[in-house]
């Protein structure tokens, strides 16, 4: 009876660990970017007087 009760932690605990490996897989990704390599462009007149230059701070994912 014990070498069953064993063999079943065993194999609960190994459903668990792969489900947790798969989760962690499938997680989402995180990129960082220098400020450097990041797009700026000059600000449209119709929407600011003088000169203005935007900065991105992410680029949209599609």
């Amino acid at each position: 009876m014990r070498n069953a009760i064993t063999v079943s932690a065993l194999l609960l605990a190994s459903a668990v660990m792969n489900d947790v490996t798969a989760a962690q897989t499938s997680a989402p990704q995180i990129t960082i970017t220098p400020t450097a390599a990041q797009n700026v462009i000059t600000g449209s007149p119709k929407r600011f007087t003088g000169s203005v230059r935007v900065q991105s701070l992410a680029v949209p994912q599609q």
